[in-house]
C-alpha cells in the first residue's frame, strides 16, 4: 500500500484536512465555553487551560479535575502534569481520532458540568 503514491497521497490529504476541520471545531467549541487555550494550525492536539476549573492550583488540584472530567462527563483529557508541563491546570486535548458529533457531545457535558453548574 504505501508504495501506491496515489493512494498514500489521497490518505495523507483527507487525513490533513479532517485534522483541520476537527481543529477548527475545537476552537470555536472552547471560544463558545470562553476556555482558552493555545492556538494551533492543524496538529493532533490543543493545549487548553483549564486553571479556573481546578478547585486549588496544584498538581493535586489537577487530578482532581482530571477525575471530575473522566467521572462526570466521561471526557479524557490529559493532565499537564503527565506531559511535564511547569504549571497545574493545563490540559492536552487530542482530536486526532474523534468524529466531529464526538466532539461536539464532550464539549457539551464539559458545559453542562463546568459551566452551566
Amino acid at each position: 500500500l504505501i508504495s501506491d503514491d496515489k493512494w498514500v497521497s489521497t490518505l495523507l490529504e483527507a487525513n490533513n484536512k479532517r485534522l483541520s476541520e476537527n481543529c477548527v471545531l475545537v476552537m470555536t467549541l472552547l471560544d463558545e465555553l470562553d476556555i482558552p487555550y493555545f492556538r494551533s494550525t492543524s496538529a493532533l492536539f490543543l493545549v487548553v487551560d483549564l486553571r479556573k476549573f481546578l478547585t486549588e492550583r496544584s498538581w493535586e488540584g489537577e487530578r482532581q479535575l482530571f477525575n471530575r472530567l473522566c467521572d462526570e462527563c466521561n471526557v479524557m483529557l490529559t493532565p499537564g502534569q503527565d506531559c511535564h508541563f511547569k504549571e497545574p491546570g493545563f490540559f492536552r486535548c487530542c482530536y486526532g481520532n474523534c468524529n466531529t458529533e464526538g466532539l461536539r457531545v464532550g464539549f457539551q457535558r464539559i458545559k453542562d458540568v463546568f459551566v452551566d453548574k
